[in-house]
């Protein structure tokens, strides 16, 4: 079956439109409004750049789009509710621009067709405009964010009242701007793949995203700050939230706990003492501090009664510091609203991830009445198709923890965290999450559309750019994500036998291995590969010929030939094949060292590397380039007597080690390293969701120990959530689309049930005192080893 359509260009009826402005600033927002005649059945198709929120008679319909790259730009299509035919409705829409790196462009996009195709509106000079200048656009940039850098900061009295309704009066709006290219010559282009930088719109391929609204679980701290401006840096709100503060002494905090549900009001109100006793020094604004028990994407609410100019500021955390919130080190997420008088309800315009928010109160000497504070969830709407349960409790909960956090990661795009860079990191995604997906939830959607959107970004040279949603260095690019990649498209055609989105890509996946042999030496090794070759963040040796590198080139190019295979490519066959035994048979004898016995990290120079790591070693292992009794030397000197210390690998590459002892059969070595590290190092910790790495507050990356922050949900960490599906039942695909399946279920010593989702159902493995039971889908052949 096949994923996606074959990309066909859209007859847009419509223009993009922005502002009419000189010079467009970042972090600039924009309203669009216009009025329509609806029919029993209408379509939307819709898009920004950079993000857009759009409301139906001032209903929240969706938001969008889907990030990507200008040369990938994506599209929504929505079906709007239904309506009696000939009603008047209103379209109204906040546009976001955060801004881009040279030749970027705002822009807004949009049309309504009926159910025969009859063009009902579409953006051009007959829709109206405003600069939204609720939104200041002086808020703090948290430099690492590739979705939306700033600190949003929102005052609710200088919005339009009714502007999102029919029959408002929009006399006094703007009449947009129609965005064109110039021709040489005079001319001019205004259709939308000529207009902008967008020259290439792709119909979303996935579902709308799951919005779920959440309470906090607690009350952490109810406190008071005495005001004091932050003169020095006035734009970030963290610095001010981010102060300690004392009991409320002063101040009026009453029934916090309401906060936890709706069914009561809390009410807040500053110190006055200083209105009525000129020798009060000061006054005190309250602040409470919330936890929603685990970190989650969402964007916040508020439903309030506030006297008009009362101002909130809401900071978010992952994690806390030595006990209180501290958001100013890193990832600076904050919000401020002011409201209007009276009744009202507020929705962050972006999402964010957290586990704690502090809301704090300021320069406010009437109460505040809160009658909700919650979370809305922003995640990709999986079903929990896979499942993992074992009577060793701290498996299961490890499993819990990983598939946690994928979903977690999982919104309109795969991302590394959602915590700090909200970005799709082409090297994550490929080697950990989309087996992760898989497994744990079936899904076929969203892995595809990542495949596709990180082909089409590549370099000139046929390396994949390593970030799908924003543009990067070159001399700073991954080079090695790329071979992932290639490995992620074959795992995906494997298991859904999309033969279409293979020969798709399968070009690229040549270009990606032909990127990589212009750089290979007469030993046919990868040496002095350019880029920032990667590996994993850990102190191991990538000078000159990486042993890591060279495995995955290794493992990659039989990934290819495989593909070749299925497209009918005979002459590139003929050439991995060569490649591919010419670093074979010198891998080895390169890269041991003949007093350790051991795959050292690197040669470079005439001489071997001091450093030894797990890195090389299993990856030797995993894609077949050391003898067995080399295995076996490896595995006794590295996991059973541990005489070598090695360099330890980090999560995202202790999932290689997984696949190495699960493709030797040796379960019972991959449970104890899960147990070890997963088990003791996060879920011992109370973590219902992955570290970074091995732990919060530092790496020891650099050979020696620094303290920093590290994300409390990171999905290239989640590797075990496919280790438990796929590799615990010796799951082999032997047909593409799993119609014909190898299973070798591994024996352990405590019982255990997998529940495997496949495009034709799940199969259910369980193991009970020894014994061993299969249960598959009647329309797929299974042999058993």
């Amino acid at each position: 079956m096949s994923t996606i359509e074959p990309i066909t260009s859209h007859h847009w009826s419509c223009q993009w439109i922005w502002l009419d402005e000189v010079e467009p600033k970042p972090n600039r927002y924009a309203l669009f409004r216009t009025e329509i005649t609806l029919h029993h059945a209408s379509k939307l198709r819709v898009t920004a750049a950079s993000r857009y929120r759009l409301y139906l008679d001032g209903q929240w319909l969706i938001d969008g789009p889907p990030h990507g790259q200008p040369d990938y730009w994506f599209f929504d299509e929505h079906d709007l509710p239904s309506r009696p035919s000939g009603s008047t409705a209103c379209l109204a829409v906040v546009v976001h621009d955060v801004g881009g790196p040279e030749g970027h462009r705002p822009g807004f996009l949009a049309e309504v067709v009926d159910e025969t195709g009859k063009l009902i509106t579409a953006t051009g000079r007959g829709w109206r405009c405003l600069p939204g200048d609720a939104w200041s656009d002086k808020g703090h940039e948290w430099w690492m964010n590739h979705l939306d850098p700033f600190q949003e900061i929102h005052d609710a009295r200088l919005m339009p009242s009714g502007w999102m309704q029919p029959g408002f009066n929009d006399s006094c709006w703007r009449t947009p701007v129609v965005m064109r290219r110039r021709i040489p010559g005079g001319s001019a282009d205004t259709e939308p793949h000529a207009a902008g930088p967008w020259h290439r719109l792709v119909k979303s391929p996935i579902p709308p995203r799951r919005h779920t609204p959440l309470p906090p679980v607690s009350v952490t701290r109810v406190e008071e700050n005495i005001a004091l401006e932050n003169r020095g840096r006035p734009n970030d709100l963290s610095i001010v939230l981010s102060m300690p503060g004392q009991p409320t002494r002063w101040t009026a905090v009453r029934e916090s706990d309401n906060l936890l549900s709706e069914a009561g009001v809390t009410t807040l109100c500053c110190s006055t003492g200083h209105l009525r006793d000129r020798d009060f020094d000061g006054y005190y604004e309250p602040t409470v501090l919330l936890d929603f028990g685990r970190p989650i994407a969402a964007y916040v609410e508020l439903d309030i009664e506030a006297p008009a100019g009362a101002r909130i500021t809401i900071g978010l955390a992952e994690r806390l510091i030595d006990g209180y919130f501290h958001n100013a080190l890193e990832a600076q997420y904050c919000f401020s609203y002011t409201a209007v008088e009276g009744r009202q309800t507020w929705q962050s315009f972006v999402w964010r991830s957290f586990r704690h928010l502090k809301l704090r109160l300021h320069h406010c000497f009437e109460p505040v009445r809160i009658h909700a504070v919650r979370a809305r969830t922003y995640e990709y709407p999986f079903e929990n198709r896979g499942d993992f349960t074992g009577t060793d409790d701290r498996l299961t909960r490890t499993f819990e923890m990983c598939r946690n956090t994928i979903q977690l990661c999982c919104g309109d795009s795969m991302v590394d965290t959602p915590w700090r860079e909200q970005a799709q990191w082409v090297g994550d995604v490929s080697a950990v999450t989309i087996g992760g997906v898989h497994a744990c939830f079936g899904d076929v959607l969203l892995p595809a559309k990542f495949l596709r959107q990180a082909e089409a970004n590549p370099l000139p040279s046929g390396i994949l750019q390593m970030i799908t949603t924003g543009s990067v260095d070159r001399e700073r690019n991954i080079p090695d994500y790329s071979l992932w990649w290639t490995l992620a498209l074959w795992d995906h055609y494997l298991f859904t036998g999309d033969r279409p989105l293979l020969e798709a890509m399968y070009p690229a996946a040549l270009r990606v291995i032909g990127a990589f042999a212009r750089h290979t030496n007469a030993q046919g090794l990868i040496q002095d590969m350019p880029g920032w070759v990667f590996v994993d963040w850990a102190f191991i040796d990538r000078r000159g010929q990486c042993a890591a590198l060279n495995a995955l080139f290794y493992g990659a190019m039989g990934t290819v030939r495989s593909m070749a295979e299925q497209v009918g490519d005979p002459a590139s066959i003929e050439r991995l094949d060569h490649a591919r035994r010419q670093l074979h048979g010198n891998f080895a004898s390169r890269f041991t060292d003949p007093d350790t016995g051991l795959i050292h990290d690197a040669w470079r120079d005439g001489y071997i590397s001091k450093r030894v790591s797990e890195h090389g070693n299993y990856a030797a292992i995993l894609w077949g380039l050391v003898s067995d009794a080399q295995i076996e030397h490896i595995i006794q000197k590295t996991l059973l007597d541990h005489s070598l210390k090695l360099i330890e690998a980090s999560p995202f590459y202790t999932t290689v080690m997984l696949h190495a002892l699960a493709r030797l059969g040796r379960h019972d070595l991959a449970i104890q390293l899960i147990r070890d590290r997963w088990g003791r190092r996060m879920v011992g910790r109370g973590m219902s969701t992955c570290f970074e790495e091995w732990g919060e507050n530092g790496s020891w990356r650099e050979g020696t120990y620094r303290g920093f922050m590290r994300s409390h949900s990171h999905a290239w960490s989640a590797g075990p959530a496919q280790y438990f599906i796929h590799r615990l039942i010796g799951l082999e695909i032997l047909e593409p689309g799993c119609g014909h399946v190898l299973l070798a279920p591994a024996v352990l010593d405590i019982d255990y049930r997998v529940v495997c989702p496949t495009p034709l159902g799940p199969i259910t493995v369980c193991q009970e005192a020894g014994q061993i039971d299969i249960d598959a889908p009647r329309a797929m052949r299974v042999t058993r080893s």
